[in-house]
């Protein structure tokens, strides 16, 4: 408990030194279109700064809404260039870097955050929420670019053509026959009964047990089990108040929570886990096992206490 108790003071101190931003040039853009990824941390004049830029393909996840929360590797953002800078300021300096961005498939992607040194620590910016859509298709526009041509060949009359085209006029009123019973047979027949629907309850509830199962911290993937966290919590927020919280700093989640009449100790709560997850994406150290499963035992209290209570053998 001692050391629960030491990790989360700590995280204030660490974050107050030097905190990078990450942020994007706008948080929805066509596929094939361009987007730049916006990098920036201020240091003092004495910090020795160094990043390695990415090529290739830029890191990052395709976020799903379907009902298992579960995230999968998207490897269809790449990169058009990387340029950085630095500015003197006053006692210090700020470094920025700048990706430009092309997606090549649609989706709700998270674009992680790439490591970073400051001294002889290593730290990594914060990921960032992007929503690649379709090009919308315009009216009287041909979809594909290329016209392509076929040549012609020689039609070929077979023995199932001919039959068809002179013989089988007069199988279609007994075949739309057919198609009419069998639609009235179905209509009169007794609907199956179908398997209740989950609700949002137990779809979270699924997303946190399987990530608990996954066991993310113990390969060398704590980062990785922080983002799921809270990506989970921030999904099922958004699902059961209907207010979009994936893209929303911690004051904005702060301010729609409370505009929905959450109870305090619930909001503060979630604040607290959500803040407690940015904290382990760039932090150097790594938090106790314990504050892990505190981590995920906050998480399904807060799906608890914020869910409407079900009847079972409900109509």
């Amino acid at each position: 408990m001692r050391t629960v108790i030491i990790f989360l003071h700590l995280f204030p101190i660490v974050l107050s030194a030097q905190q990078p931003t990450a942020s994007i040039s706008r948080d929805k853009v066509e596929v094939g279109g361009r987007v730049d990824l916006i990098y920036k941390i201020e240091l003092k004049k004495t910090d020795r700064f160094s990043i390695n830029p990415l090529t290739g393909n830029f890191p990052a996840k395709l976020t799903s809404e379907n009902s298992s929360l579960k995230t999968a590797a998207f490897d269809e953002i790449e990169i058009i260039g990387f340029t950085d800078t630095i500015i003197t300021r006053g006692n210090g300096k700020v470094w920025l870097g700048v990706y430009e961005l092309t997606p090549w498939d649609s989706g709700l992607v998270v674009l992680e955050g790439q490591r970073f040194t400051i001294n002889d620590s290593t730290f990594d910016f914060p990921s960032v929420y992007l929503n690649c859509n379709l090009v919308p298709h315009k009216k009287g526009q041909g979809i594909y670019d290329i016209k392509e041509t076929f040549a012609k060949t020689p039609e070929k009359r077979t023995f199932i053509v001919f039959f068809i085209k002179y013989f089988a006029w007069w199988l279609l009123p007994f075949i739309g026959f057919i198609i009419y019973r069998l639609i009235s047979n179905k209509r009169n027949s007794k609907p199956l009964k179908t398997d209740k629907e989950m609700s949002l309850k137990e779809r979270t509830s699924r997303a946190i047990d399987a990530l608990e199962k996954a066991e993310m911290w113990r390969k060398d993937q704590l980062k990785e089990h922080f983002v799921e966290l809270s990506y989970i919590l921030r999904s099922y927020l958004t699902a059961r108040y209907s207010i979009s919280l994936l893209d929303k700093t911690t004051g904005e989640t702060k301010l729609l929570l409370i505009q929905k009449g959450l109870n305090k100790e619930v909001v503060d709560t979630i604040l607290r886990l959500l803040s407690h997850s940015d904290m382990v994406k760039f932090a150097a150290s790594e938090p106790a096992e314990e504050l892990i499963y505190k981590s995920l035992f906050l998480l399904r209290q807060i799906v608890s206490e914020t869910s409407p209570i079900e009847f079972e053998h409900a109509e």
